[in-house]
Order: C-alpha cells, then sequence, then structure tokens
C-alpha cells in the first residue's frame, strides 16, 4: 500500500507542489527538488528522505519511521515526533521547537541529538550535553570544542574524528568508541567507563582519565597511575591529588602541577620548587610564580614562550645578592673563573718588561686547578 501511495506521489509532485499539512498534522509536502512525501502518525519514510528545508510545523510524525531523513533547516515547530525513530537522521539549522520527542532525544544548538544520530559536522562547540544518550552516534568532523559531555553515552560511536579541544568528558561512557583521529587538546576527563576502541596516536584511557600531549589534567586524582609512557608534552595541571606510581623521564609533581619538558605551567605556584637538574625546554610559564625556586642545572628554553618570567624572577633573587658586575669590580683586574665538574681552573702568563711600557711574556701560560665546590667562591694570589 505504501508503495503504492509512493508511485502516486511523483504525479501529485507535478499537479500540486505547494500542498500544505491539514489542522490535524498529516498531508503531503514537498521538497526543493520536487519531491513528495506523505505526512502522518506511523508513516515510513523512504530512507534518507531528504526533507530539509521543508515545512512540518504541527506535522504529527507520532510512530513514524525516519530513518536516514534529511531534516537540516526543516521547520519544526509543534511537531509531534512521540515515539518516532529518528535513527541515523541528519539535522542543522533546525527551525522552531518540537511539541514532543521520542525518549533520549533533544533539540540542541539547531541539531536533533539522541542515539544513532548522524551529526557529521555538526556544529556543538560550546553546548551542554551533559547526560546525553549519543550511543551509536558518528561525529566525524563535528565541532565540539569547549563542550560539556559529562556523563555522556558515547558507546558504540564508531566514528569519532571530532573536535573534542576543550571539552568536558569526566564521567563519560566511551565504551567501543573510536577515537582515532580526535582532537583532544586541552580535553578534561576523569572516572571515564567502557574501553575504547581506537585513541589518537600518544594517548592513553587509565584510571578513567585520557591522558596525552595537551591533556588538561587540573584536579586529577593520580594516585597509582602509572605515566611513564604518558606523552605530556603541554598538559595542563594543578590540583592534582595523589602521588602517580611513575613518571617519564625528566617529569615530577609538585605543588599539585606535573613539572616536566613542554609542561603548560601558565599560572602554576611553582614558589619554592626544586627544579635543579630538569629539562624544561618548551615549557610555558606565562604568570607562574617561582619565587625562591631553584632551578641550578635546568635546561631551560625561552624561545617563543613567555618564559621571561622565569629570567624575571631569577634576576629578582639574585638582586638581593651581589650581581656578576659587582664581582668583576670587587677588586681591580677581577676575572670570573668557569667552573666545570666541580673545578676551576686558572690560568695566568708572565710577563716582563724593563720599560714598563714594552711588554713580553717570561713564561708559558701556567694553569692551576682548584676544587670549587661550593656556588660561590673568591680566589687571590699572593706573592
Amino acid at each position: 500500500m505504501k508503495i503504492t501511495k509512493l508511485l502516486f506521489l511523483s504525479l501529485f509532485a507535478v499537479l500540486n507542489t505547494n500542498a500544505a499539512l491539514s489542522t490535524n498534522g498529516t498531508g503531503f509536502v514537498t521538497n526543493f527538488s520536487s519531491q513528495v512525501f506523505y505526512i502522518g502518525p506511523g508513516e515510513i519514510l523512504p530512507p534518507y528522505a531528504n526533507l530539509s528545508y521543508v515545512d512540518l510545523s504541527g506535522a504529527d510524525l507520532s510512530g513514524a519511521t525516519l530513518s536516514n531523513t534529511w531534516l537540516s533547516s526543516a521547520n519544526l515547530t509543534g511537531a509531534n515526533f512521540t515515539n518516532a525513530t529518528l535513527s541515523g537522521i541528519r539535522s542543522g539549522r533546525i527551525i522552531g521547537i518540537p511539541a514532543a520527542l521520542p525518549p533520549d532525544w533533544q533539540l540542541l544548538n539547531g541539531y536533533l541529538v539522541g542515539p544513532t544520530a548522524n551529526l557529521n559536522d555538526a556544529l556543538l562547540g560550546g553546548v551542554d550535553l551533559s547526560s546525553a544518550d549519543l550511543t551509536g552516534v558518528n561525529i566525524k568532523n563535528a565541532d565540539l570544542s569547549g563542550a560539556i559531555l559529562s556523563n555522556v553515552n558515547f558507546s558504540g560511536a564508531t566514528d569519532m574524528r571530532a573536535d573534542f579541544s576543550g571539552a568536558d568528558l569526566y564521567g563519560a561512557n566511551l565504551d567501543g568508541a573510536a577515537l582515532e583521529g580526535a582532537i583532544l587538546d586541552g580535553v578534561a576527563s576523569g572516572s571515564i567507563t567502557g574501553t575504547v576502541a581506537a585513541l589518537p596516536a600518544g594517548w592513553l584511557l587509565t584510571h578513567g582519565f585520557l591522558i596525552g600531549a595537551g591533556a588538561n589534567l587540573s584536579g586529577a586524582n593520580l594516585q597509582g597511575v602509572d605515566l611513564s609512557q604518558a606523552n605530556l608534552t603541554g598538559v595542563q595541571s594543578g590540583g592534582i591529588t595523589g602521588t602517580p606510581s611513575d613518571f617519564p623521564a625528566d617529569w615530577q609533581l609538585f605543588n599539585g602541577y606535573l613539572i616536566g619538558p613542554g609542561a603548560d605551567l601558565s599560572g602554576a605556584d611553582l614558589s619554592g620548587a626544586d627544579l635543579t637538574g630538569l629539562d624544561l625546554s618548551n615549557i610555558i610559564l606565562t604568570d607562574a610564580n617561582l619565587a625562591g625556586a631553584d632551578v641550578s642545572g635546568t635546561w631551560l628554553d625561552f624561545q617563543s614562550k613567555s618564559e621571561l618570567d622565569l629570567v624575571a624572577a631569577y634576576e629578582a633573587e639574585l638582586a638581593t645578592n651581589y650581581t656578576l658586575a659587582e664581582i668583576s669590580d670587587l677588586r681591580p683586574g677581577s676575572s670570573l673563573i668557569a667552573v666545570s665538574n666541580g673545578t676551576a681552573t686558572i690560568r695566568f702568563t708572565i710577563d716582563v718588561s724593563t720599560n714598563l711600557v714594552d711588554w713580553t711574556p717570561a713564561t708559558n701560560t701556567t694553569s692551576a686547578t682548584l676544587p670549587a665546590d661550593p656556588e660561590v667562591q673568591f680566589f687571590r694570589f699572593r706573592m
């Protein structure tokens, strides 16, 4: 019966392309390609029916099947979707608010959001989707940057190559989710459940946390977490509790901050930190507090970063003592001597003159090696 109806519609489209729905929400509608569809409760629309830009205001689609239907820019004001099947539906820029939607479905930022929805290319940045049921969704190339995704059920989502930068995934269910190719910079997590099908290179899911380059681990409880294989470049931290069981080389935890090469320590309170001998190349120290921090022997790289704050703090500490220039001026002819491996090598040459104007070397260069264990020592010569 429904097949006969669809065959009839091709002729009806030519005769009446401006048909509208009746007051009870049923009737024929025409899309921009002059295809005609019957709208009514329990109707089964053909797969991939394109109802984009169609006026469905007041439509009764209760119990209808709209599998893989396109509803972009459709007017859904007052439309009734009670118990409708919306699997694979594509939307965006929806006009109006439906009167009713199936369980676990909602209209957010112009998109119909629910289990098995097709949200490829969706613009949902900064949107609150907390506790949404997104089982089996497709979100390839979607913008979810800064979105609140806490407690969202992503189980079975087979294509999550989306932009999650800065998103909050706390408590999300990622069982079977494929995140390979996803952008996770700045993503916050914790209490994540399930076993992921795939992750971007260099990322791991452990103890409920997504950990990788640029991850936001602020406030995380990392008690017993093995970070030895984690890529922590660009990681944001602060307020971390618990002690990880192991760290990558040159990394440590101080005052709730993960400190190591490439770390983002913007605004970090590192006052009094013992950073001796660490590799802190490519770190970000914008507005960090390094008062009293010991950075002796530390490898620092200030290129293209705001780590000049570190230099300012260190110079401020030196200002309370002698400056290098002042040390050089303590005695006439004073020189600074480099210390290597705990020893100072002093080299000098004795010159001779008969008129105190013309001088010639009386000996070859003479050297003496002296232990220099303290941080500062002064030497003098007596005759």
